[in-house]
């Protein structure tokens, strides 16, 4: 799958992700260099049904892209995004749409950022 554990609902040819709402891209333990604040985050909504709780960082998928286009624009690297959803190393087929944003991991104790 290419989402397993993560986003169950997507398979492994990224089918069954919907339009207009965030992925998890990173879970609990994710390491970061960007210092700490005090906001607390907030999971972004609409959210992919399905996603596991806890997530910590989340990517909202345009129209056209694909798996290593969540990579590149989330700056998620690559072997942690592939080690979540294996699935997605062969992964060819675009994914359905996307605004892209970004929800940094709890150590980092800061809101929600949307990435232009």
């Amino acid at each position: 799958m290419c989402a397993t554990g993560i986003n169950p609902a997507i398979k492994g040819d990224c089918s069954g992700l919907q339009s207009d709402v965030f992925v998890c891209i990173g879970k609990s333990g994710y390491a970061t260099t960007i210092s700490t604040g005090t906001p607390v985050p907030v999971t972004p909504t609409p959210a992919q049904t399905g996603m596991v709780s806890g997530c910590l960082r989340f990517y909202d998928v345009q129209s056209g892209e694909g798996c290593a286009d969540i990579v590149s624009q989330a700056g998620v690297a690559q072997t942690d995004f592939y080690n979540w959803k294996p699935g997605c190393k062969h992964e060819l087929r675009r994914l359905a749409s996307h605004r892209p944003a970004l929800e940094l991991p709890a150590q980092s104790r800061r809101p929600l950022v949307e990435l232009q």
